[in-house]
């Protein structure tokens, strides 16, 4: 059965001839190799036992057997290119293959956008009101999911796609920064509504489209700046340097700003996270910066973020807070280590993780804080 606007309306459908069924509305065609049966909203289609048949969805009247051929061998080619974009030998080596295949189903290869989930009605908790929509390309997300690919064997096509998507998306917003998500065109989002339906769960209202592009999330563009140390380190260029520039300025002008923190809060707070991944961006970066005095901001900047963390972003168990004056701690504090934020034996990240593990372990999965 065939409905449009998310199965609210139905949908105006038309028989063309035996094999084609048109979608008036939206300019759309049904094709197939066999006869098409149209019964009201509903389209049969069958293939008598021993045949081969195929079906497309597309936006021509007119399709032949010629050019399904053609978009199949193009697919098949396009896959085996793709294939070569990433190599892996080592421990969990199906599963690692596996998750490179279903991350490369999640990108938009006219921009290399990488959506966060191909779905909408994703509930942070089940039976909860956080149901959002998740596919946007979020920066974060993009960002560490680049950053874990650079240490893989890459021929360097994901490393540029990301950069080229975030370099992209800026000069076509015309801002200084790089907001927290785009969608796959590069467009900036906020439109937001809700549908009648359920999500995951049975959670409601069903959300489509994401307010989140109206947050200020601070940690979204280090993770960027974090990104690109990776990638430079690995080819020794500085690829779209001038967003890299812009992003770092940014942040030296911002840090001191409330943000939402990388849960995406409705609260806005001095979130630790937020600042600890900026300071280390800025660090990160410096050396890469010719001019000596812009170079010193960075660190200047930098070091006054880590003051400003062991000042008020402690708890009185001496760990990371989630935010000054919060005697809770997050798991993200955890990211500190591998990110070089702090060293994985100093006192401070050892009271954070024990915390950790006292209040948000279940098993072997970790709760996430949330206000």
């Amino acid at each position: 059965m065939l409905r449009e606007n998310y199965g609210l309306d139905p949908a105006a459908l038309s028989v063309v001839d035996p094999h084609t069924i048109e979608f008036k509305s939206n300019g759309l065609w049904i094709h197939g190799s066999h006869e098409l049966i149209l019964d009201g909203q509903v389209v049969t289609y069958r293939v008598p036992a021993g045949e081969e048949g195929w079906v497309a969805l597309i936006d021509a009247a007119v399709i032949s057997k010629q050019q399904m051929d053609h978009a199949l061998q193009s697919t098949l080619t396009k896959w085996d290119e793709i294939e070569d974009y990433i190599k892996y030998e080592g421990p969990y080596e199906k599963e690692v293959c596996s998750s490179l295949r279903a991350l490369q189903q999640l990108v938009y290869e006219p921009t290399g956008g990488i959506v966060a989930a191909p779905t909408v009605g994703l509930p942070e908790v089940i039976g909860g009101k956080r149901n959002y929509d998740y596919r946007y390309v979020w920066m974060r997300d993009a960002a560490l999911i680049t950053s874990g690919l650079v240490g893989l064997e890459t021929n360097g096509e994901v490393e540029r796609k990301f950069l080229s998507f975030v370099a992209g998306a800026r000069k076509r917003s015309g801002l200084s920064h790089v907001p927290c998500f785009y969608g796959i065109d590069q467009t900036i989002r906020k439109e937001a509504f809700t549908l009648p339906l359920r999500g995951y769960g049975g959670s409601v209202p069903a959300i489509i489209g994401n307010t989140a592009a109206n947050q200020f999330q601070l940690d979204a563009e280090s993770h960027i700046l974090l990104a690109c140390n990776w990638i430079y380190q690995k080819y020794g260029s500085k690829i779209e340097w001038d967003t890299a520039e812009a992003i770092a300025d940014y942040i030296c002008e911002n840090w001191e700003r409330k943000d939402n923190g990388i849960w995406e809060e409705e609260q806005q707070q001095h979130y630790t996270t937020s600042k600890a991944f900026a300071a280390r961006a800025l660090e990160v970066m410096a050396p890469y910066q010719s001019d000596l005095h812009t170079a010193s901001r960075w660190l200047e900047n930098a070091r006054l973020i880590r003051a400003f963390i062991n000042d008020h972003c402690l708890t009185s168990e001496g760990a990371y807070a989630v935010h000054p004056g919060s005697e809770d701690v997050d798991i993200t504090c955890a990211l500190f280590a591998p990110f070089g934020f702090d060293d994985p034996g100093s006192p401070v990240l050892k009271n954070t993780v024990l915390a950790i593990e006292d209040r948000y372990r279940e098993g072997a999965l970790y709760r996430r804080h949330l206000l």
